[in-house]
């Protein structure tokens, strides 16, 4: 009984540790490209095109060290298509929000559930409920509509949902919304013949935000309703 008791201690020390070597790699690997001054695209841009060959392994890099300190991926997809232009601008983006999303969601699942079960996440844990109760079609809705975000990752990371279906509904969610949003970015600031005028570009970002906000809300009601019915 001792025994098991001085190992339980131990798991948390543990899995911080593994947390801190995990973010310690990826800070240093940002650092050693210049990748911190998270600044601008065209500032991120001017230190992935400096990093030559490895501009694309730096550039998940810094997108794996956004998502963990809640980097907006807006400023990644544009710093793609700025770099990278279209359509692999696109390839890369998607690429690389899976990879940023994976490592955040290993990282958070790791030692998440021991650094903040003592703090104040009900917004995030409202989610649980709902992933839990349809884990594939609520991930696919979460990536289709909020993509990277790095809260969604937080919930997934805190449920129980399994990797196959984190994998599978992050693919299939965020490949759709990314290209949207690359797309859209490369319509705004840097094409020189815009399919629609800038200001349709505005109101289609803004309507992704609003769907966005909208299936957040639903999300954290029905996760509401479910805790009920089961007494949570």
């Amino acid at each position: 009984m001792t025994a098991s008791r001085h190992q339980a201690r131990r798991r948390p020390a543990a899995r911080f540790l593994a947390l801190a070597l995990l973010a310690c790699g990826v800070y240093l690997l940002a650092d050693s490209g210049g990748l911190l001054e998270f600044l601008d695209p065209e500032t991120l841009a001017d230190r992935i095109r400096s990093s030559g060959s490895l501009g694309i392994v730096v550039f998940v890099a810094a997108f794996c060290l956004g998502e963990l300190v809640q980097v907006p991926g807006t400023l990644f997809f544009a710093t793609a298509v700025g770099v990278w232009g279209l359509p692999a601008g696109v390839i890369v983006g998607v690429t690389a929000a899976i990879a940023a999303c994976t490592f955040a969601f290993a990282t958070v699942r790791l030692a998440g559930r021991w650094v903040l079960d003592g703090r104040s996440l009900e917004a995030i844990q409202r989610f649980v409920p709902a992933i839990e109760s349809a884990p594939l079609r609520t991930t696919v809705l979460l990536r289709l509509t909020l993509g990277a975000s790095p809260p969604v990752n937080w919930a997934l990371a805190l449920s129980a949902i399994g990797w196959r279906e984190f994998l599978i509904g992050t693919v299939i969610g965020i490949t759709p919304n990314v290209t949207a949003y690359v797309w859209l970015l490369d319509q705004l600031a840097f094409t020189s013949e815009p399919v629609i005028p800038k200001w349709g570009v505005v109101a289609l970002l803004l309507v992704l935000v609003g769907i966005g906000v909208q299936v957040n809300r639903r999300l954290q009601r029905r996760g509401d309703r479910i805790a009920r019915d089961r007494g949570d």
